[in-house]
């Protein structure tokens, strides 16, 4: 029966390197655990703050737009939203001239909302809307 002293007399360097093998191994299987679970905590992280960051807009939506969308100019705001213009409402406009403080500004109001509504039931055509624009430009 051989022993374990004369085995490692023997093959002692085989012995040495599968040992190393095996030990490098080791640490790439540790590392690769190691940088797995570092993506878990950072996924986990990035889907606690999206959530959080979609629950804040939901309660945003919630507690403060909703209020003035149910409020008596709720329709001027989504009409404002998306780039609608009144009667007598113009857009605000800086303009400075180099060498100047001059500054023209534009300033417009909020019409009343049955009056509003009113004007929102007229449907011009593109020709007509420009034929009462340039009306009123000419008026003034």
């Amino acid at each position: 029966m051989l022993s374990i002293k004369h085995l490692v007399i023997t093959y002692g360097t085989r012995i040495k390197y599968f040992l190393f093998g095996i030990l490098i191994f080791m640490m790439l299987v540790a590392i690769r655990t190691y940088i797995n679970y570092i993506m878990i905590i950072n996924t986990t992280d990035t889907v606690k703050m999206r959530s959080a960051n979609v629950q804040n807009e939901m309660e945003y939506t919630k507690n403060f737009q909703m209020k003035y969308l149910a409020s008596e100019y709720g329709h001027l705001f989504l009409a404002h939203e998306n780039n609608a213009l009144f009667w007598g409402e113009s857009i605000i406009s800086f303009k400075s001239w180099t060498g100047k403080n001059d500054t023209t500004i534009q300033f417009s109001h909020i019409p009343d909302r049955k009056v509003a509504e009113v004007q929102e039931k007229i449907l011009l055509t593109p020709p007509e809307a420009r034929q009462a624009f340039i009306k009123e430009k000419r008026g003034k």
